[in-house]
């Protein structure tokens, strides 16, 4: 049996709208007036009725990235979250995906730019550095407006399909390789 259930993690610097994000995901609200995240917040959500994900909004702030690890160990998805109008969270993205990679054995990581519904304009970040980056390390790049909801539902559908088809190819494999040992067990003897 495949399993529906998907462990997601929002990592990024206070402030780039991770639990936004989630809230716009989960509850499709918004409020221009959010709490800074204290340690880490979970959510859940069943996406179209096919994936049930679990999602874990780290906080940002300096003194809690210690605590990242805890959430991000045994996740599907890591999400990265930078505000394309904050140079400074563009900056730590090299970090936070670098840190995912050497302590967790998440099988997707995405790149997310929030905030789209402002200007580029505004930041000296080049949206085609971050596509550049991504692809180079073979991660997905999405941009997002959890304030509008643009792009939302797409991103997190899509990482999600590739996750349940990842894990609906193990479970294929398994089956295989039982087969053949069954087999192997019926010619002996």
């Amino acid at each position: 049996m495949i399993d529906n259930k998907i462990k997601v993690v929002l990592l990024g610097d206070s402030g780039v709208g991770k639990t936004s994000i989630a809230k716009r995901l989960t509850n499709n609200s918004y409020s221009n007036i959010t709490e800074s995240t204290i340690g880490a917040s979970y959510f859940s959500c069943n996406l179209n009725n096919k994936y049930n994900l679990d999602i874990w909004d780290t906080a940002g702030q300096e003194r809690y990235k210690s605590l990242a690890p805890m959430y991000y160990r045994g996740a599907d998805i890591a999400y990265i979250v930078y505000d394309i109008t904050n140079i400074e969270s563009y900056n730590t993205l090299r970090m936070w995906a670098s840190e995912v990679k050497q302590n967790s054995e998440c099988q997707e990581i995405v790149i997310i730019g929030n905030k789209i519904d402002l200007e580029y304009s505004q930041s000296k970040i080049n949206k085609y550095d971050v596509k550049e980056f991504s692809t180079k390390n073979k991660y997905h790049f999405y941009e997002v407006s959890a304030k509008t909801g643009e792009n939302i539902n797409n991103t997190f559908v899509n990482t999600a399909k590739l996750i349940k088809k990842k894990k609906s190819n193990k479970n294929i494999r398994l089956t295989d390789d039982n087969s053949i040992r069954q087999k192997k067990k019926q010619k002996c003897c």
